[in-house]
């Protein structure tokens, strides 16, 4: 079993082949503190003397040997027949669960469909038809598991109560508690070859996780504040070619800029070794005083400052910038404020290299352009492509036509359809983000074009989107500007 994400802390992850066996460690008496502090001690001792380059789980029930106690403090209450809890990345033992140090337990929800006749697996179905039409990977059958990490205050009884409620639907869906789907004899038709589970890093959005605490606050009011709930997906796969390595099939299914990846291969399925990432517990904020930039350098230090701090300013821009914090007024209103009064922060500097990035001002369309045209030799000057080529020509034609009613002045354009019905058109640009991050940046954008059009006006309704790809000559093979 393998994770996949630089960012997973070495204190939470393990090689599943050096697993701990809690029936070896002396206890003196029940008392569940005592079990904690040894088991504590325990992991530590394990871990000065690990590489942590596997897999997730410190207690899997299909690798741990429990003794009486640590039964006792997590009783079994499965939702479906045979299953027992296994409590999720711990080192603190506590009924119901377990906690990162000074953490409230993790409680593992798991949910997938039934297998019913006449009742398909849509989400496995997809996944299976993306890897034939997008990779050319054909594959047996994949199944599909979502998973829900509630780190609150809760007893199982109170999470059991509230799957069904909740996390699952009780006529099409089956779910279990503290425990792997995988682990239950007949909820898949036999032990897959591969599983991946895929989640999202610390600190990434987690649409469907904010909507699970929202309907987690709204049953239990009283754990506002102090509960978190993270989404994960689980695929499982049979007749996986022997070609394909089982990473390459993980690499189609995640996106690592914002998602955490662990995988089994069929040993570790065979052996009931699943993947298991740990809670995307976000890192405590750290506070740094803000940097003085000393712009008083050369020219190619100047550069160097930008492109060390991935500013994407130009020469120009940083002689801009740097000639702003000469001006002895601005020195002075600085000085008043308890600012360096001759260099900028490197708060400072981030903020003017956001504010005049091409993403956020276009200064491409806004530039001063020389244009050549190579058929006839003219040469001329475009003050902005925008306002001569888009801007200009649409002002123009609005002076002659009745049916352009709003024009660069509301989120998006208005023509008038017919007397009755008005249509809103947005467009956007999104080079940079989507070169950077193909998905993410593309998805930026068309919800940037849909709230928009919710934001002309008064309000209208969204009714379709547009995919339009601009490419320059894929021949050309000149100098870029």
């Amino acid at each position: 079993m393998r994770l996949e994400g630089s960012d997973v802390s070495p204190d939470l992850v393990y090689q599943p082949d050096q697993f701990i066996d809690c029936s070896q460690i002396r206890r003196e008496d029940h008392q569940r503190t005592l079990l904690s502090r040894r088991l504590h001690e325990a992991m530590s001792q394990w871990m000065s003397t690990t590489a942590p380059s596997r897999a997730p789980c410190l207690f899997d029930s299909h690798r741990t040997r429990s003794p009486p106690a640590l039964s006792q403090a997590f009783p079994s209450t499965p939702l479906e027949s045979g299953l027992r809890p296994a409590p999720l990345c711990s080192w603190t033992v506590g009924k119901g669960g377990c906690t990162m140090s000074g953490s409230p337990p993790v409680h593992f929800v798991e949910v997938t469909t039934r297998a019913l006749e006449g009742l398909p697996d849509a989400r496995g179905d997809s996944v299976r038809s993306m890897l034939a039409a997008d990779h050319g990977i054909e594959v047996g059958d994949v199944r599909v598991s979502l998973g829900y990490q509630v780190q609150a205050e809760m007893t199982p009884e109170q999470i059991e109560r509230t799957v069904y409620d909740l996390f699952a639907d009780p006529v099409i869906e089956q779910a279990s508690c503290n425990g792997a789907l995988l682990g239950i004899t007949g909820i898949f038709p036999s032990t897959p070859e591969a599983a991946i589970q895929v989640g999202f890093k610390p600190g990434v959005t987690d649409n469907a996780g904010q909507a699970g605490l929202d309907g987690l606050l709204t049953l239990y009011p009283k754990l506002r504040n102090a509960a978190q709930v993270a989404t994960s997906r689980t695929y499982m796969f049979w007749g996986v070619p022997e070609r394909i390595e089982l990473s390459q099939l993980a690499n189609t299914l995640h996106n690592p800029m914002i998602e955490r990846c662990a995988y089994a291969d069929a040993d570790d399925c065979a052996g009931g070794r699943w993947p298991s990432l740990p809670f995307p517990a976000r890192p405590p904020a750290v506070f740094a005083e803000p940097a003085a930039i000393d712009l008083e350098v050369n020219d190619e230090e100047l550069q160097e400052i930008s492109e060390t701090g991935l500013l994407a300013l130009n020469l120009n821009e940083m002689h801009a910038i740097q000639a702003h914090y000469r001006s002895p007024e601005v020195r002075a209103v600085r000085e008043g404020l308890g600012l360096p009064p001759n260099a900028p922060t490197d708060a400072e500097l981030e903020c003017l290299a956001q504010t005049w990035s091409e993403h956020c001002s276009h200064k491409i369309f806004a530039a001063l352009i020389n244009h050549k045209d190579n058929e006839t030799g003219r040469t001329k000057q475009i003050d902005s492509l925008f306002k001569t080529h888009i801007m200009s020509p649409t002002l123009d034609i609005q002076k002659e036509v009745d049916w352009l009613l709003s024009v660069f002045h509301d989120n998006s354009g208005v023509i008038a359809w017919n007397d009755d019905w008005s249509l809103c058109m947005k467009a956007e640009t999104h080079n940079s983000p989507s070169a950077l991050d193909p998905f993410g940046g593309a998805i930026t954008g068309i919800v940037g074009v849909n709230r928009d059009i919710l934001g002309t006006g008064l309000g209208a309704r969204p009714i379709a989107n547009t995919d339009v790809f601009c490419f320059g000559p894929p021949d050309y093979n000149g100098k870029l500007p």
